[in-house]
């Protein structure tokens, strides 16, 4: 274990989950649908398969990548003000349901990278 509750290959598949979820997510956003728990569903399950144990620190970890992931690609593919005001006032850009989104995404990222790889005691 070397970052925070996983190794290496747990982290970067995160990392690759997380690009590959947001990738996903800004493809949605250019057809009007917003669904940024795409992005934390997908990095979980990447940060899940090398994982050989329980870490809750990791799901922590990849909520936070994943909520901020997808914030990065909402501003980037709906600009206001330029991507670094947008980031840094993004909770002025949320509606109830957007602002709902992010929390499951939250929660999401928590509940699923947080298990060990299935099969594994």
């Amino acid at each position: 274990m070397n970052w925070l509750g996983a190794g290496l290959p747990s982290f970067l598949a995160a990392l690759g989950g997380a690009a590959v979820g947001a990738l996903l997510h800004a493809l949605l956003l250019r057809h009007g649908v917003d669904l940024p728990p795409l992005v934390a569903l997908v990095a979980s399950v990447g940060a899940v398969l090398p994982s050989k144990e329980r870490s809750g620190l990791r799901g922590i970890l990849v909520a936070s990548l994943s909520c901020w992931a997808a914030a990065l690609v909402d501003v980037v593919v709906r600009p206001e003000r330029g991507v670094v005001l947008d980031l840094l006032h993004f909770s002025a850009r949320l509606t109830t349901l957007g602002l709902g989104l992010y929390l499951l995404s939250a929660v999401l990222g928590v509940a699923v990278a947080s298990r060990a790889r299935p099969g594994v005691a």
